[in-house]
């Protein structure tokens, strides 16, 4: 035998005794006069969460119930304290008054229809809200991906090595070009093999270096001609690299 049923249950606003009654499977007790419910700790919750899911309304004879004003003093039909005003949530507009030695809630007539369009539109809502997330994700991983198949593509970079040669030669001839070779073969080996070299540990590579910044790294090596022409304002006759201490 539960505790409240241990004393006669009188409503916060008439002072009439409660009667049991079934909402959503939740035996809840409500006041024949003025409609208004008691629910135990975490029944209110179960109760609209069920009335959501199932996309429902309590029935016309909890809906056609009168509504009492929600003002004056509240005592809780359970404890016998005074119970705290205050609102189903932040946002809802809803009024509830809360016990704060059960945590039992007296809910006037009428409201658990609002109750219930509060939380479906809240639901729609963040449904709206993750499909929005899910599109920018998708827009985001999508981008991320067509530039990773940029930096690791070999017909791009291999074209770009062609160009680097080309142009050596015109400017240096084979002096030039053979100059470049070098770095041409770091450069397209650090596009092409980012992955096998993300394990390597030559070159100060560090072993949790992502393959996707090892293609960068190859692609400013290919480039050196370039940079070398940004700084300078000419392009360079030949590239020495000096691989000793």
């Amino acid at each position: 035998m539960t505790d409240k049923k241990l004393h006669h249950m009188q409503c916060s606003s008439c002072r009439v005794t409660l009667r049991e009654m079934t909402l959503a499977g939740e035996m809840v007790d409500q006041c024949p006069k003025c409609g208004g419910t008691f629910f135990d700790a975490e029944e209110l919750g179960r109760v609209t969460r069920r009335l959501t899911e199932r996309n429902a309304a309590p029935s016309d004879d909890w809906n056609d119930l009168w509504r009492e004003p929600v003002t004056g003093d509240r005592r809780c039909p359970r404890c016998m304290v005074a119970m705290q005003a205050s609102q189903y949530s932040y946002d809802s507009q809803i009024p509830i008054h809360k016990c704060s030695s059960c945590d039992g809630v007296w809910l006037v007539a009428g409201l658990i229809d609002d109750l219930v369009r509060y939380r479906q539109g809240n639901r729609e809502t963040n449904r709206r809200e993750q499909a929005l997330r899910s599109d920018h994700e998708a827009d985001q991983n999508e981008l991320g991906n067509r530039l990773d198949r940029c930096l690791r593509s070999r017909l791009w970079s291999f074209l770009t090595g062609l160009l680097m040669i080309a142009i050596f030669a015109l400017n240096s001839g084979a002096v030039g070009v053979i100059s470049y070779v070098p770095i041409l073969v770091i450069g397209l080996g650090s596009i092409w093999y980012c992955d096998f070299l993300q394990y390597w540990k030559s070159w100060r590579i560090r072993y949790t270096t992502h393959p996707l910044w090892i293609a960068v790294g190859g692609w400013m090596v290919l480039l050196l001609p370039v940079w070398l022409w940004i700084i300078t304002g000419e392009w360079p006759e030949r590239i020495h690299l000096d691989v000793r201490g």
